[in-house]
């Protein structure tokens, strides 16, 4: 990943987050950032270490886990966060950067069991039959979560 200048080799099509805790960079308007070795490396994570969720985790069980992007889709038998803090979760919540938050119309109104993803869509199964406020009816255990991206729209004169 480091030349041997220290700049960052960006040929190798390398991907992804970069841990810079041990190093130090300065931004050169010429190479782009320099990295150098300021302290020794972090110890590897303990792979035995269990982290808890924001909010001390969920009130009740977890069934079903989904990610979509850079996001994790719950589904379960829960309605808020164990400490209480969040609310209107109801059986199906979305953690994205370390914040539950809940779904359309406040979620289902009872227990979802299974998710998957295609795309941009959250496939959902379990005991509902409704939204969880009532406004999306006949759902019979199975429903789609679609997101709709909206596109700015260009007017030429």
């Amino acid at each position: 990943m480091l030349n041997s200048d220290g700049t960052l080799n960006t040929g190798k099509g390398a991907s992804g987050a970069l841990d810079l805790r041990g190093w130090s960079v300065t931004l050169d308007s010429a190479r782009g950032p320099i990295l150098t070795h300021d302290a020794p490396a972090p110890a590897a994570p303990n792979a035995d270490t269990w982290w808890a969720f924001a909010h001390t985790g969920l009130n009740y069980p977890v069934d079903a886990l989904a990610v979509m992007g850079s996001d994790l889709y719950v589904g379960g038998e829960f309605t808020q966060t164990a400490d209480g803090t969040v609310t209107n979760l109801n059986h199906i919540a979305k953690y994205s950067g370390g914040t539950w938050s809940a779904l359309a119309n406040h979620g289902l109104n009872s227990a979802v069991e299974a998710l998957a993803v295609s795309g941009s869509d959250l496939y959902v199964g379990g005991w509902f039959i409704q939204t969880a406020d009532g406004a999306v009816t006949n759902l019979n255990h199975i429903a789609k979560l679609g997101y709709i991206m909206y596109l700015p729209l260009v007017l030429k004169h």
